[in-house]
């Protein structure tokens, strides 16, 4: 267990590297990102978050991507499918936890000969290509409501926001949406 004493009082315990290491090959990368996302916010000060960050990159770097690339490479195809279908659960639920590791998977999949497999690290690179969109269409919504916004209040001007306006439309349809 690594222990950190934080500026404010609280203490935050982190479990080790070497129990991560004894953890399904996706884990470790999963219970990095719900720390980052989650908790880390409500860890001290900036000087206790950055202690913290450092601990949790090098998880990444000597646990958490190292086990998931042995797996995706490891000669057993069983091993190889049941990582690569978690992968893609995972990817579904939150496809920012895989960030970390798409290179690799780009790489795995061109070597890859089965096709099952192939087709599930396709999936987890498509599930986060579709986040990424998502991701752009609400910033894309969120200007154009400002744009909205500052028309009501007379802040710019009729053929501004007409001009914008266009602009949005001719980017794409805000309301298509990939099924997974």
């Amino acid at each position: 267990m690594e222990i950190f004493r934080l500026s404010n009082g609280m203490i935050v315990q982190i479990i080790s590297k070497e129990k991560m290491e004894r953890w399904d090959p996706e884990v470790p990368l999963m219970f990095i990102d719900y720390i980052l996302e989650k908790k880390l916010a409500s860890y001290g000060s900036s000087k206790d978050q950055s202690r913290i960050r450092k601990y949790l990159d090098d998880i990444l770097e000597k646990v958490a991507i190292p086990k998931l690339t042995d797996a995706l490479e490891s000669e057993d195809e069983e091993e190889r499918l049941s990582v690569s279908e978690r992968l893609v659960e995972v990817s579904k639920n939150n496809a920012d936890k895989v960030k970390p590791v798409l290179k690799f998977l780009e790489k795995t999949m061109k070597k890859e000969k089965s096709k099952d497999i192939k087709e599930n690290l396709e999936k987890v690179i498509k599930n986060h290509e579709k986040l990424l969109k998502r991701k752009e269409r609400a910033e894309r919504r969120k200007k154009m409501r400002q744009l909205d916004q500052d028309l009501v209040a007379g802040k710019i001007s009729a053929e501004e926001y007409g001009k914008a306006r266009k602009e949005y439309l001719q980017d794409g349809d805000d309301s298509e949406e990939d099924e997974t």
